[in-house]
């Protein structure tokens, strides 16, 4: 069996590599922008570009499907190779399904995209939790089999999202409980969008792999991002949208940008925060 991706993703991060994860999603816009065709064609170049920008860079790409999907048959088939091109450069590739289903219906997905004698070979893949812990349980263990990552979406940096994940249960807001409720399999992972400061307190309270998205998207700090992290360096990505590679022909150059403004900064970030409760936390945001 490979090497685990968590592993991977681990030693990666252990090693002081950049700490990214990279959103692939060639929609009409992107490929516009590009000046590529809105084609299967087009987003499989796209692709390429991005995955020759991450090289050594990234150790981790998310693909939203829909991107490809929306073209049929053409479009499958074109992710299909976009899995190939991103594994092919020894970059994980997750499929961001943001899927929710019961335990059936999780295992044809997980046999359909993930491992390597599946039809599309993805390393694994993100779901909501919302159907039942049990079935994200299960699916761990359906992953757990060729060493694939389950990133569950404990939260999210969607401003619609705020009214579940803020809602509290038991003393606890929604987003707390379902980190603490993770199944207890080395594959599973979570996504802590949102509130800096909750998932600051989150990312004490658990030792899993975590992606905090937003970065470089208006209106979040990103400082305060770095600060989330605090000393969990060898755990945590941060998750950068392929929307921010503007300029075609300087994804490389932003993408080691990025990576050396995240190197530099984080130890003045990490000595500037301190410690917080729970109890602090949500109480500092109104929760």
């Amino acid at each position: 069996m490979p090497e685990a991706l968590n592993t991977r993703l681990r030693e990666w991060l252990s090693n002081g590599r950049p700490p990214i994860a990279l959103i692939l999603e060639p929609n009409r816009s992107a490929l516009l922008h590009c000046g590529l065709p809105d084609t299967p064609l087009g987003a499989l170049t796209l692709t390429g570009r991005v995955v020759a920008a991450a090289r050594d860079l990234v150790p981790l790409i998310k693909i939203q499907p829909a991107a490809f999907e929306r073209f049929g048959p053409e479009g499958w088939s074109a992710c299909q190779e976009a899995i190939a091109l991103i594994r092919a450069a020894e970059i994980g590739v997750l499929l961001d399904f943001k899927r929710a289903d019961h335990a059936p219906v999780l295992t044809s997905l997980i046999a359909t995209y993930t491992g390597p004698y599946s039809a599309y070979g993805a390393d694994g893949l993100t779901l909501l939790p919302y159907l039942g812990l049990g079935e994200i349980d299960r699916a761990a263990e359906e992953l757990a089999v060729h060493g694939g990552l389950l990133l569950v979406i404990a939260m999210t940096s969607n401003p619609g999202a705020e009214l579940v994940q803020r809602a509290v249960s038991e003393g606890v807001p929604v987003a707390e409980a379902v980190v603490r409720s993770l199944p207890d399999h080395d594959g599973v992972g979570c996504v802590l969008g949102g509130s800096p400061q909750l998932a600051a307190c989150l990312i004490e309270s658990t030792d899993r792999l975590v992606v905090l998205p937003g970065w470089g998207r208006p209106g979040v700090d990103c400082a305060e991002l770095l600060g989330a992290r605090g000393a969990a360096t060898d755990r945590v990505l941060f998750s950068i949208g392929s929307r921010l590679l503007a300029d075609p022909a300087r994804m490389r150059e932003f993408l080691a940008e990025q990576a050396e403004w995240m190197a530099s900064s984080i130890p003045r970030v990490a000595r500037r925060r301190r410690n917080h409760t729970g109890a602090e936390i949500r109480e500092g945001i109104g929760i």
